[in-house]
């Protein structure tokens, strides 16, 4: 018996030495990543400085600094507190709410984003069915421009098609931000509401009837369907490894989340909208506005939490309480929807006709030439036009144990609807705008 405990102990020695390694190994990996990301921000900061310095007017790094603190020259002090500032304010803003939503594509989905079998983001649909909305949106309003002016001129038409860029990008929350953002009067608001929910529910009836034939269209996308089932012998491990019953006391921490988050989001809003507001160029672009911060910083605060251990929430089922919820905001926007507002706009509804057309093309040209799954274009495309809800019917459609696939590209759609909206719609104001 003692021969065998003293055989025990050298035993012990290399894994001990083993775990020394690792230890060390992870010391300078996190000695690294620290260099990295302080060398990453110096070069934020320092690109900033060199936008703040680029401008019609010469104005140096150090009157730059004088002016920030509303010191120096007064011409000098409006140049860069009233029109670069925002601007840089603005691009660093859209740069890190992209950036984190790489992110957290990564930590969730334990996959680098160039990877085959990452969900629809290294196949290019999503982002496909992304862009073509902008794209779309914009080419469906410069046509209109062009041969019949009278439809979409003006500086009212481009602010209500801002909220269907928002829908269709992200989801109801991105819409019902574009309404505030852009004051987005009643009528035509309920209008625009009534264009989206027809264009996108014919748009979901081709997409379940495509996929009963999906091997055949997938045949022609000539695409590579081995991820996909790879996807979803994982999904199914995954749920059954971590599913657990929800308790009392996890509905309850879920709700004081997302009270404290909405609420710590309204007065940093409030704050920053305020802080804004001394700037006249910030009122052009809604950085003044509260609602717009709060939308941002309550996105951002849930991609930060989901690096914590609070993700393990979503075990006890919070997609499914957010879901819930995310109903309710669509219920109530639509009962904004006048039913009687069509036959009054019908010349609005060919515009996103149009533009609905111009997506379709979009992505089904990029799904054929990546040769991209159907199951990723139909996904990733609804998970634009119909918002988290339908995209998990559409992956279900395909296969029940995708439906948290079209959920989480959902959720990343609301990540980026303000952000991408928010684009289209400027783009929009200066096409048709006077």
């Amino acid at each position: 018996m003692n021969a065998s405990m003293d055989d025990d102990v050298p035993a012990c020695r290399p894994a001990d030495g083993r775990v020394d390694e690792i230890l060390r190994v992870q010391r300078t990996a996190e000695r690294r990543c620290i260099a990295t990301i302080a060398v990453l921000v110096a070069l934020m900061l320092a690109s900033a400085a060199a936008e703040l310095s680029c401008g019609a007017s010469g104005i140096g790094i150090g009157e730059i600094m004088a002016a920030l603190f509303g010191q120096g020259q007064p011409t000098d002090v409006a140049a860069v507190r009233s029109i670069r500032l925002p601007r840089v304010v603005c691009a660093l803003v859209a740069g890190s709410g992209l950036a984190l939503a790489g992110a957290v594509l990564q930590s969730v989905l334990e996959n680098p984003l160039a990877s085959a079998s990452t969900v629809g983001i290294s196949q290019g649909a999503s982002f496909g069915a992304s862009l073509a909305i902008i794209v779309g949106g914009v080419l469906s309003l410069a046509i209109f421009h062009a041969i019949a002016p009278e439809w979409v001129d003006g500086d009212r038409i481009w602010r209500g098609f801002a909220t269907i860029a928002g829908s269709w990008i992200g989801g109801a929350a991105n819409q019902a931000a574009m309404k505030e953002l852009y004051h987005v009067d009643g009528d035509l608001f309920g209008t625009m509401l009534l264009i989206d929910a027809t264009l996108a529910s014919v748009w979901l009836f081709a997409i379940l009837a495509m996929a009963r034939h999906a091997p055949r269209i997938d045949r022609w996308l000539k695409a590579d369907t081995s991820g996909i089932e790879q996807v979803i012998k994982t999904v199914e491990t995954y749920e059954r490894e971590h599913a657990r019953i929800t308790t009392l006391a996890d509905i309850m921490q879920m709700l004081g989340l997302t009270f404290a988050v909405v609420g710590v989001s309204h007065s940093l809003g409030n704050a920053l909208a305020a802080w804004f507001d001394q700037y006249p160029l910030a009122a052009e672009y809604s950085l003044n506005s509260a609602f717009f911060w709060q939308v941002l910083l309550v996105t951002l605060i849930g991609l930060a939490l989901s690096f914590t251990p609070a993700r393990k929430l979503d075990h006890a089922g919070a997609s499914k309480l957010g879901t819930a919820l995310i109903y309710i905001l669509i219920a109530a926007i639509g009962m904004q929807i006048r039913l009687n507002g069509i036959h009054e706009q019908w010349r609005l509804l060919l515009v996103g006709a149009l533009w609905m057309g111009i997506h379709i093309a979009i992505v089904f040209a990029v799904a054929r030439l990546i040769r991209a799954p159907l199951f990723f274009l139909c996904v990733g495309s609804n998970a634009n036009t119909g918002g988290a809800s339908s995209a998990a019917i559409v992956a279900t459609a395909f296969h029940p144990a995708l439906a948290p696939v079209g959920v989480l590209l959902g959720i990343l759609g609301y990540t980026l609807g303000t952000i991408g909206g928010y684009i289209t719609a400027e783009i929009l104001r200066h096409i048709v705008a006077p």
